[in-house]
């Protein structure tokens, strides 16, 4: 596979937020990749790569060259400038042979398993969710990203996981589909009801108050147990009563009641096809929002519809014209963000007429897009496997624009092959969104960013935040967590207009090993520089989460509103269990001086809440820990230990600095300067002095370990600077 073609020593790449799960932590570009040199305010000339599949009798076609391919951009002929063939089949082989290959942007798969619960039976769910596991545990290359959504007709569509390479994640989210929806596909019994409510209760209790993005892992139990409920509801009225109606050798009936009972039938069956023309209308909604929230990723996308669709009737008799152009409408929107979508029907390959119907709508909206309709009642994983071999051969082209708009526009594309086998497809998206200021994304694509960034949990800093997160009391649930984070004065400036507050919205995040969200919490806060000391100060922001004895990630995500930077941080965190009596040690933190122009906000800015005391305390004094301070060679700075069961006499303790490789270095010194027990639930505090001594000028971090621990904890990086006296 030839190397990858990088264009940012040219051209500036005009960064989106979404796309950093499909290409580097640089930042991602809109679109379909564009990359994009601005002149003025208002155009670019813009490089857009476009993955292209194509297939002869079904199957992929190999070996094609740039001069094969023909593209069109706004109807006007373009060169392909940049081509490259991504065959995963070939990538397989390598990483197993132990060679990794980087995968671009405009070829990295994302495979959205969207499950419709609305118009497919329990036994048909517990088919679907079977074979995506297939999917997830065997099918799927590790640069794969994968979502998992869901539709119903009382909540919409609804996602349970965004896209993500986590491949624990997606298993924990399909397996509490398994358990809500038995291997006979009833709907949970009393014990998984008795699981549902613990679990509604725990992500009430923790995750209500933040969780504005939709991560919350277990979003089926709302919905499984009406799987199939429409399905016995909403009978064929018409045929059951005429059957019913007397007949020869029955009698007959008195004047005028067949004529009556037939009509009211007729009337019970138009109300009834009313009804799920409306529920299909609601699906294909759910379909067309899908397109809109991910247009922006880059990237080749695979929507695989778990569904036995609806009859085609309903957008092909007489009186349903509107539900026809809504389905049309969802069609082009998932053709222009690029999807391919695959209908997967575990029903029977042959069945009555009604089922033949409903599969027609599957297969209408599969081959508008590029996909197909497939059906494996005895074998659903096949279906499955088909789908990720249909998809292992891309080709992605490259070409330059002329100057275009910089505001958001869709422009179409056309891709041809120059002298292509007969019977040859291409799949392609039908055109890309220009690029636009991050600003200018409307509320519903910000939220798919922001969950597509805390989920892939890669991190970059465009604005400077820092995180500290520590857990600051125990109980005998697990601990609470406190979270401190440091944003950047300067950061704020960028992008803003004249005069007033900027503002900047941070997610924090709690992620379980297996992915699962734990905690979280959203703030929207106006941060206004002016309000700092100096320039060179920032804010301070400290939240709390509420987190199980184990091991955990802390994301924080914070946003620049005005400017649309983001920085993306993680805190590693370790809560002890209860009872357990061995030492542990907290990552060590300096403590802000007096001096420093940093600010307080957020709702810990006062004496802390009722009850509630403020986290970071020594000797009955609070302080605010520094998550990133600068170090005067001829000074010392505040340095503290924290940690539950702590040794009284500081016995069995170390503590060194380390570069920014990581090595330990010689030159500063620690004093101590007094140590005081934690209350119940709180950690002890041993306070040293750090004094830069001979380092020299740079990046360094401070590690501390303790005999018979797990090995050194790591805490805050620092600068060390020379002294104002030098």
């Amino acid at each position: 596979m030839t190397s990858t073609v990088r264009f940012r020593s040219i051209f500036l790449t005009l960064i989106s937020i979404l796309a950093v799960a499909t290409a580097s932590a640089a930042g991602a570009q809109q679109g379909a990749n564009p990359v994009a040199e601005q002149f003025g305010g208002e155009t670019t000339v813009t490089v857009v790569e476009v993955p292209v599949q194509v297939f002869v009798d079904g199957e992929p076609l190999r070996g094609l060259t740039a001069d094969d391919f023909v593209i069109y951009d706004q109807g006007e002929r373009r060169k392909v400038q940049f081509f490259e063939q991504v065959d995963f089949q070939e990538v397989a082989a390598w990483r197993e042979e132990g060679e990794e290959t980087e995968v671009p942007a405009a070829a990295r798969r994302h495979f959205l398993l969207f499950f419709d619960l609305d118009f497919t039976p329990g036994p048909f769910i517990a088919k679907a969710q079977q074979a995506a596991l297939h999917l997830v545990r065997e099918g799927l290359e590790p640069t794969d990203l994968v979502g998992v959504a869901f539709f119903h007709g009382k909540s919409g569509n609804s996602s349970v996981i965004g896209f993500t390479s986590d491949r624990q994640q997606v298993i924990a989210a399909l397996e509490e589909l398994g358990r809500l929806v038995g291997a006979d596909g009833a709907a949970a019994d009393k014990e998984g009801k008795k699981h549902q409510d613990r679990h509604q209760a725990r992500r009430r209790e923790q995750n209500i108050r933040g969780d504005s993005l939709g991560l919350t892992f277990g979003g089926w139990g709302l919905n499984v147990g009406e799987v199939g409920r429409y399905v016995d509801k909403e009978r064929n009225l018409a045929d059951e009563t005429l059957d019913w109606l007397p007949g020869g050798g029955g009698g007959k009936a008195p004047d005028g009641v067949t004529e009556t009972i037939s009509d009211m039938a007729a009337y019970a069956e138009q109300d009834v096809q009313q009804r799920r023309a409306s529920r299909a209308s609601a699906l294909v909604d759910a379909l067309r929002t899908v397109a809109r929230q991910t247009r922006f990723i880059d990237g080749a996308k695979y929507l695989l519809l778990f569904s036995q669709g609806f009859e085609s009737a309903l957008y092909t008799d007489e009186g349903h014209s509107w539900l026809y152009s809504e389905l049309q409408d969802a069609i082009e929107e998932l053709r222009r963000a690029g999807w391919t979508l695959s209908g997967i029907d575990t029903g029977e390959v042959w069945a009555d007429w009604r089922r033949r119907q409903k599969r027609e709508s599957l297969a209408f909206m599969a081959d508008a897009t590029g996909g197909e309709v497939y059906v494996f009642a005895a074998d659903p994983t096949k279906a499955v496997t088909n789908v990720v071999e249909r998809t292992n051969v891309t080709y992605v082209l490259g070409f330059q624009t002329g100057e275009i708009p910089m505001d958001g526009s869709f422009r179409e594309l056309r891709v041809e092959l120059a002298d292509g086998p007969k019977g040859v497809r291409l799949n392609h998206r039908t055109g890309y969104f220009t690029p636009r200021r991050p600003t200018a994304r409307d509320a519903e694509t910000w939220k798919a960013d922001a969950g597509e960034l805390l989920l892939t949990g890669e991190e970059q800093d465009e604005i400077g935040v820092r995180t500290i997160a520590a857990p600051m009391h125990l109980t005998t649930a697990g601990a609470t967590v406190s979270v401190l984070v440091e944003i950047d004065g300067a950061g704020l400036s960028v992008g803003a207009g004249a005069g007033g507050p900027r503002r900047i919205d941070a997610y924090i995040y709690a992620f379980s090993p297996s992915g699962e969200v734990e905690a979280a919490i959203t703030r929207q806060l106006p941060l206004d520089p002016s309000r700092l000391p100096s320039p060179a100060g920032g804010f301070k922001l400290i939240e709390r989460l509420e987190l199980p004895a184990g091991e955990h990630q802390v994301r924080t995500l914070v946003r620049n509103a005005d400017s649309g930077q983001v920085s993306l941080r993680i805190a590693r965190v370790v809560v002890p269990h209860s009872g357990d009596t061995a030492p542990h040690l907290l990552p060590p933190v300096f403590v802000q001086e007096a001096n420093e122009p940093w600010l307080l906000v957020g709702h810990e800015s006062g004496e802390g809440q009722a009850g509630d005391p403020f986290p970071f305390q020594f000797q009955r004094h609070r302080f605010l820990p520094s998550a990133g301070p600068v170090l005067e060679r001829d000074a010392h700075r505040p340095l503290l230990l924290l940690g539950y069961g702590l040794p009284a006499d500081g016995k069995g303790l170390r503590v060194r600095v380390v570069d920014a490789l990581g090595d330990p270095v010689q030159g500063a010194t620690f004093a101590v300067a007094g140590r005081e027990a934690g209350a119940p639930g709180a950690p002890d505090v041993i306070a040293l002095n750090l004094a830069p001594g001979t380092l020299q000028p740079g990046t360094y971090q401070v590690e501390a370990a303790m005999t018979g621990g797990t090995g050194w904890v790591k805490g805050a990086r620092f600068r060390v600077v020379e002294g104002a006296g030098s």
